[in-house]
């Protein structure tokens, strides 16, 4: 049974944040584990996406999903009840395979008539969302030409093209202006990732070091991470950032799902 657990940040000279014990202390509920390093052979058995075969360790977690994502088509996928057209080599945010886009809406706020950004669209399932929950702009970015044109083939599919812009943005490269939410669903594991990306750890840097001047007053980004990333990184980046406000986080498939909460904090 899965376990959600919500932590303000707290902040003083010699505690930055409350996740710092989790970082150190890998293995309890809601913290960190090492950093898995990627192994090539997949066991037959973790090769289909359904519950009854889903993995119960991280190690197996990471084998399974490479093992799915290698053999997977074309697929529909519903999403907190909005359906979605898949392809096969774009990131598939179905709930038997990744769960940080259905823990990300755990702490999505009121979206009616707000701005919305959504970074690392794939299939834009989540810009759908928040246009579908009201928000009255939403630019959805991705660097990837095949999720740009499968993010706009459903974005059309669901008559949103005049709340929906896809763009396409490596992170805030070709975004202008401020917004009220930002979802930042970025790629964690450098072993599968990099070579379309650059060093992962890099580009959470970068995204740490530009998402403030993009938010509104009030406004917050949800960034995902997971328990087989760079837990060094993480520490280093998302402990020290000024911005950070809360984390949520959720066992599943035997891996710690996080979504940090950045913003402004009120004086």
């Amino acid at each position: 049974m899965s376990h959600i657990i919500l932590r303000q940040a707290e902040r003083t000279p010699s505690h930055p944040a409350l996740l710092a014990d989790s970082l150190r202390h890998p293995g309890k509920p809601g913290c960190f584990a090492p950093n898995f390093k990627l192994e090539t052979s997949y066991p037959e058995s973790l090769s289909e996406s359904s519950p009854a075969c889903a993995p119960t360790t991280q190690a197996e977690y990471i084998r399974w999903w490479c093992a799915v994502n290698e053999r997977r088509q074309d697929q529909e996928v519903t999403f907190d009840g909005i359906t979605v057209n898949v392809r096969k080599n774009v990131f598939c945010p179905d709930p038997n395979m990744t769960h940080l886009p259905i823990l990300m809406t755990h702490l999505t706020p009121n979206l009616v008539g707000k701005k919305v950004l959504d970074i690392g669209t794939g299939c834009g399932v989540l810009a759908i969302q928040a246009a579908s929950k009201g928000a009255s702009k939403v630019v959805a970015t991705d660097i990837d030409h095949a999720a740009l044109a499968n993010a706009r083939e459903n974005v059309e599919s669901h008559g949103l093209s005049n709340v929906i812009d896809v763009v396409e943005s490596d992170l805030f490269e070709n975004v202008s202006g401020q917004y009220d939410l930002i979802f930042a669903n970025l790629p964690i594991l450098d072993s599968f990732w990099s070579d379309r990306t650059g060093p992962v750890a890099t580009m959470y840097q970068r995204f740490i070091e530009n998402v403030g001047r993009h938010l509104t007053e009030n406004g917050v980004a949800l960034l995902g991470f997971a328990s087989f990333g760079d837990m060094n990184a993480a520490e280093e980046l998302i402990l020290c950032s000024p911005l950070l406000k809360q984390e949520l986080s959720e066992r599943k498939f035997g891996v710690d799902w996080f979504v940090f909460e950045l913003g402004h904090h009120q004086k």
